[in-house]
């Protein structure tokens, strides 16, 4: 017989005294655990799992009544919260109401009550739908009350001045941006100032000494200054400043964390390691697209808002996963409904169908295009060695090949010196000949982009070598019709508010669904007002109709666990898949 006995606040422990080795197996294996102290704790939020498990393997149990009872209050506690998710029109309180300069969407007002009560959670609404305006009512009403003195905002680098564009422009916060540009030596941003370069002054700056004494400062110093001379801001950062001063922002506690486009961290790397040292009161993670490629992706979000939603990452992937084959790839989803059922108490997403009235139509074309002779004849030879060693190929051989392929479809010019044919510029080029809209093109690479350019007229790239200021530059000239084509790799993909134009056309497709979804969240947003129209070109009898079968697969993972469909995938792709004959049934 298993026992539930009760542990402390909010978790349970099992006692196994009278267990048989088999029952303790069935337990262990198939629900989240945490062995502390040599005793198998279970949170109370997953008493009711525990119980399933139990009548489903017929495992005898019994529970302390006052098991019974902290879960009973969890579940009345949480009950509201989860209502709200359904309401439509929900009024917000006049003092809350009052730190937005605007009108807020319904499905905003609902969001941003379900921040305030749950303190620590996820916003995962579809692209463009106002995640920022949320985040910034929020900031600004718990600074008003006097929640939170500081805070931090960590973002995209290409996103840190639209950030502060709208605080100024909805709410009265004057968040403060640390640069981290090594090429130009820049005055502190304070109340709407702008940046200048070396040796000037802040236009209009009535802190002019402060300007002189710290314009000489390394950059590391620079920012060290900024967070103790005025402790109680808020302040927008970029992940990689993360990384580089950890040690500045992991030494004090935040009143509030927003981090936008919280995908960043998916990865165990060392931005994660730096950001799970945070310390804060009110963690807010934002992204339409937590999920990227796999369930795991949300692992890390998750652990910030809730350390013990998803257990730890041997118990998720436990649970969750199924490995197998030569490199221990992933083979199997499982248990996707319970991942979901656990994810509702810390996430909320709105989808697009919710304010579907509120978009214009959007249109996707696929343009299926042929290789021309000479550029065929490369990628075919490509192709042909890269079947002849597949197999003796590890994962980053068989991943540069693949690459090469691609690149290959995309321009002879990219993997020959010999060719430049390329049936997706031509195309590209009548395209732009016959239309006077203004147009907007993605691509991986930033090779490609300047072959782009180069045939052309009237358009300029958006790259990483762009410092934040020349890309939000390029941005507004784009916006005030200077040129009328703009090319942009995968740096412009996230947040950027492009509404003002309505064509966009991918030159090849990521394999990361997220990616491809967010260029098409650039253009079809809130404040779209003309008809939209996708454009994505594929080469025929190509490994590019290998990526698109993989991008559908992926997106269905996604849905699964996010947008809750029916439908559950059980096979992830392989590289190999890749290389080997290309038809759309294998």
């Amino acid at each position: 017989m298993l026992i539930i006995r009760s542990h402390k606040p909010q978790y349970a422990y099992l006692d196994f005294k009278q267990a048989t080795v088999q029952e303790q197996r069935l337990c262990l294996n198939v629900s989240v655990f945490y062995n502390k102290k040599n005793l198998f704790v279970v949170p109370i939020r997953h008493v009711d799992e525990l119980v399933k498990i139990c009548k489903r393997q017929n495992i005898q149990f019994y529970i302390e009544k006052q098991v019974v009872e902290e879960y009973r209050q969890w579940r009345l506690s949480e009950q509201p919260i989860l209502e709200l998710k359904k309401q439509k029109d929900l009024i917000l309180p006049p003092e809350v109401e009052s730190c937005f300069k605007g009108t807020l969407y319904p499905w905003q007002k609902v969001g941003v009550v379900w921040l305030l009560q749950r303190k620590k959670s996820i916003l995962a609404d579809f692209l463009g739908s106002g995640k920022t305006v949320q985040i910034l009512t929020v900031l600004q009403y718990l600074k008003s009350i006097g929640q939170i003195t500081n805070g931090l905002i960590i973002c995209p680098a290409s996103l840190k001045l639209q950030w502060q564009s709208e605080a100024h422009k909805f709410t009265d916060l004057k968040p403060i941006v640390i640069d981290e540009s090594n090429k130009e030596v820049r005055c502190p941003l304070y109340d709407g100032h702008s940046f200048e370069k070396k040796h000037k002054l802040c236009a209009g700056c009535y802190k002019k000494e402060e300007c002189l004494s710290i314009k000489q400062l390394k950059y590391a110093d620079r920012r060290a200054y900024y967070l103790t001379q005025y402790p109680d801001e808020i302040f927008i950062i970029n992940y990689h400043i993360l990384r580089i001063d950890n040690l500045l922002f992991t030494s004090k506690e935040w009143g509030i964390i927003a981090a936008d486009e919280c995908a960043f961290i998916k990865s165990s790397n060392q931005t994660t390691r730096c950001f799970n040292k945070l310390q804060c009161k009110y963690f807010i993670g934002a992204s339409a697209t937590v999920i990227e490629n796999k369930p795991q992706d949300i692992f890390n979000v998750c652990k910030k808002v809730d350390i013990d939603i998803l257990g730890n990452k041997k118990d998720f992937e436990r649970t969750h996963i199924v490995r197998g084959g030569l490199y221990n790839q992933v083979i199997e989803y499982r248990k996707i409904d319970l991942l979901k059922e656990k994810l509702k108490y810390v996430l909320i997403r709105r989808s697009v169908s919710e304010v579907k009235h509120l978009l214009p139509p959007i249109t996707y074309e696929n343009v299926l295009l042929e290789l021309f002779p000479k550029q065929k004849q490369i990628y075919n030879e490509i192709y042909t060695k890269a079947q002849e060693f597949a197999e003796q190929f590890g994962p980053q051989e068989l991943l540069k090949t693949v690459v090469i392929l691609r690149e290959a479809c995309d321009s002879a010019a990219l993997v020959s010196s010999e060719c430049d044919e390329s049936s997706k510029l031509a195309f590209l080029q009548d395209f732009v000949s016959n239309t006077e809209q203004q147009v907007l093109i993605f691509t991986e690479w930033v090779r490609m982009a300047k072959l782009i350019k180069a045939i052309i007229p009237n358009s300029q790239i958006i790259c990483g070598d762009n410092t934040t200021l020349q890309r939000q530059t390029l941005i507004d000239q784009f916006r005030d019709k200077q040129f009328r084509i703009l090319i942009a790799t995968d740096c412009l993909k996230e947040g950027v508010n492009l509404q003002f134009c309505s064509c966009l056309i991918n030159f090849e497709l990521p394999w990361n669904p997220a990616k491809a979804k967010q260029r098409v969240g650039r253009v079809f947003r809130l404040g779209q007002v003309n008809p939209v129209f996708i454009y994505n070109l594929f080469t025929e009898g190509t490994i590019e109709q290998r990526v698109r079968n993989v991008l559908n697969s992926k997106i269905n993972i996604f849905r699964n666990i996010i947008e809750a469909l029916e439908t559950i995938p059980t096979q992830t792709a392989g590289l190999k898949q890749f290389i080997f004959p290309h038809n759309d049934n294998s």
